[in-house]
């Protein structure tokens, strides 16, 4: 009958992700979107790399063993496909640039584009060629300009982006295994922490076109540099709110967040919000420090751009709004001026800003709705 669309088929779908202290495991419907989440994180502790990795498989199992029995309570039926999200400090990403000029102009078409992507991955610097996980197209210029459609069109010059991607060999076997225990002949896809960003600033309308991100984890962070939309360029922190917030309070990380939480909501006593802030005050330095590390190695390319976006718990965002518009970061952006800051939540456009607290479920949902359209609406 007119006006009517057929049903679409339903279908689930999960995410998990590997992060820096821990695993996440999200379950989609495309009926009912997010169905189930579940979270495990290492203790807050410093230790040696192969038990850390040993750790977080072990996360990984407990957070898709949560999500499966929250799932199945709900009827979930059979999972489709499973994203598998590695983060830093296990994965790294680069994005590589190809251009090919014609003498007169040319018709585009896909054979050209794939050819010169390839010619693009030849040229990778800082990865390892058999540990790659992923290799996307991101952008496609035709006489510089940025084209969605380039198939059929005519220009003088090609330009092909490609954001490639590596996982640690030890976190990758890992994580295949436990994938393939627990969803038994379900397809994977690997995605790297760069893409998931790369699909978290294009699922939200409202971004600034040039800007640096930084994307707190558990125990290590990223900062991202975009310019015109695209990710430019990235660099790891080895840093992260389990560490920040052992050095604000001497409670157990739990009661920290809490009291954070309370603080971000003007809802504690000002003996509390003094002590945090002082706290906050004797750490800043090293933190400052970290951050400016990073910052001059984004720097070897060219100025940052002056607006900064947070992708972090908001109960962290009055202190690291501070921490990022100190005076000496101003040598690092373009004006010479200190950052212009602001947090991800407060942006429009995407379903994923409302779980901005949650930096990896924000994830999650962009991936799903750039993957899976209308899924979580």
């Amino acid at each position: 009958m007119l006006g009517i669309r057929p049903r679409r088929k339903r279908a689930m779908y999960a995410v998990a992700q590997i992060e820096s202290g821990g695993a996440d495991v999200s379950i989609f419907d495309s009926e009912n979107g997010l169905v189930a989440h579940a979270s495990s994180q290492l203790p807050v502790e410093k230790r040696a790399e192969a038990l850390h990795i040993t750790g977080i498989l072990r996360a990984l199992e407990e957070a898709v063993q949560k999500a499966q029995k929250e799932a199945l309570s709900k009827g979930a039926g059979r999972i489709e496909t499973v994203y598998m999200i590695v983060h830093t400090p296990w994965s790294r990403s680069e994005t590589l640039t190809a251009t090919v000029t014609y003498q007169k102009e040319a018709k585009i078409t896909a054979a050209a584009i794939a050819e010169l992507a390839e010619s693009a991955l030849s040229h990778i610097k800082d990865l390892d060629p058999a540990r790659i996980i992923e290799s996307a197209i991101v952008r496609v210029s035709l006489n510089g300009y940025p084209t969605s459609q380039p198939e059929g069109k005519k220009a003088k010059s090609l330009e092909v982006s490609v954001l490639a991607s590596d996982c640690d060999k030890r976190v990758g076997r890992g994580a295949a295994e436990t994938i393939a225990r627990h969803f038994p002949d379900t397809p994977m896809i690997w995605r790297s922490s760069a893409r998931a960003f790369f699909t978290l600033q294009t699922d939200t309308s409202d971004l600034p076109g040039n800007y640096v991100a930084v994307v707190f984890g558990s125990v290590a962070s990223e900062a991202f540099v975009v310019e015109e939309g695209l990710l430019a360029a990235r660099v790891p922190v080895e840093i992260g709110f389990n560490e920040l917030i052992s050095r604000l309070s001497t409670s157990i990380p739990e009661a920290s967040h809490a009291l954070l939480d309370l603080a971000a909501q003007g809802l504690s006593t000002s003996e509390t919000t003094g002590q945090l802030h002082g706290n906050f005050a004797r750490a800043e330095s090293e933190l400052a420090r970290s951050f400016a590390v990073a910052f001059e190695i984004l720097l070897k390319r060219r100025h940052l751009p002056g607006e900064l976006v947070l992708i972090a718990p908001r109960s962290l965002v009055p202190l690291l709004s501070h921490l990022f518009s100190r005076y000496d970061f101003q040598r690092f952006t373009h004006a010479s001026q200190p950052f212009s800051i602001r947090h991800f939540a407060r942006f429009k456009g995407s379903r994923a800003t409302l779980y901005a607290d949650d930096p990896s479920l924000a994830a999650a949902i962009a991936l799903i709705n750039t993957e899976h359209p209308g899924t979580v609406r």
